[in-house]
Order: C-alpha cells, then sequence, then structure tokens
C-alpha cells in the first residue's frame, strides 16, 4: 500500500475498488472491519482474500438502512460457510451502538475509511492510516451475531 491517503474519486469507480482491495490485500493475520452501514457487496471483497494472510475476519456494523434482511442473513451465512471452508473464520455482528467512524484493522495497520457504499459508488472520500485505536472491541462485543440479529422491515 502506498503511503498518504488514498483518495476516492467519482471519476475513478474502478480504482476506488482497487484502493479498497490494497487495503485489505495489505492486512495480516485478521481484519476488524468496523462500518455502521456495512453490506454485503463488501463480502465479495474479502471473499478474495488468500487463507495464507488472512484467518480470521470481523465485521461490525448498525442495524440502520434496513441493513438486516433475510436476504443479508442467507448471504452472509453462505460466505461465512465458504469462508470456513478455506481455513477463515468470519464472524458479522450488528450493534444497537451507535457509531459513527468506520476502520478496517489488521494486525499492523488500522486505516480511517469511509462508509463501503461510498467506496463502490465513488462519492469523494479518502482512506489513510491512522495511529489511532478504534473501541472495535467494545463495538464488537455490544452486538449480536448478523444471523440472530433482528430483521428490520422498511415501513
Amino acid at each position: 500500500m502506498p503511503p498518504g491517503p488514498q483518495v476516492i474519486r467519482p471519476e475513478e469507480p474502478y480504482s476506488n475498488v482497487l484502493k479498497l482491495r490494497g487495503i485489505l490485500q495489505a492486512c495480516t493475520r485478521r481484519i476488524d472491519w468496523a462500518d455502521p452501514h456495512f453490506g454485503v457487496r463488501a463480502l465479495e471483497e474479502l471473499a478474495a482474500l488468500s487463507p495464507e494472510a488472512v484467518t480470521s475476519i470481523r465485521i461490525v456494523s448498525a442495524n440502520r438502512d434496513n441493513i438486516v434482511t433475510d436476504q443479508t442473513k442467507r448471504d452472509y451465512k453462505r460466505f461465512r460457510d465458504e469462508m470456513r471452508n478455506r481455513g477463515i473464520t468470519v464472524e458479522w455482528r450488528v450493534t444497537a451502538e451507535r457509531f459513527h467512524d468506520r476502520y478496517i484493522i489488521s494486525e499492523d495497520f488500522q486505516y480511517n475509511v469511509p462508509p463501503v457504499n461510498s467506496i463502490f459508488q465513488g462519492a469523494y472520500a479518502e482512506m489513510l492510516q491512522t495511529p489511532n485505536t478504534p473501541p472495535f472491541e467494545r463495538w464488537f462485543n455490544s452486538g449480536v451475531e448478523m444471523t440472530q440479529a433482528p430483521v428490520v422491515r422498511p415501513r
């Protein structure tokens, strides 16, 4: 990963995803991903990871924007099972705790990142390495496993 901020630009939709992939591929041993708006589309990016590099993935999100649906639960279960077959443990928890910041954390670094949907949609933002350790454990431990989270029905 090159040093300095990774700029997400509306005019570079494919390069934006490559920047995210670069961060994910630089991760060693584990990935902890905190994003209140984390969605199943991001699982596709995690599926490309090598079990030689990463053995554990933990995700924490909030149940906002109808994130927890029956379809999301089915997609997550398929992803979790596929990764387990490759030797990678995955757990996605949903918390009622309000948090705003988004991070991708690995053994050797942490990145402050924009909402994953902003990366995919190309909304202007920056991804930058940070020395600040987020309270990921608190957020993660306050959540329930995705398959146990209540489904939010559109009103």
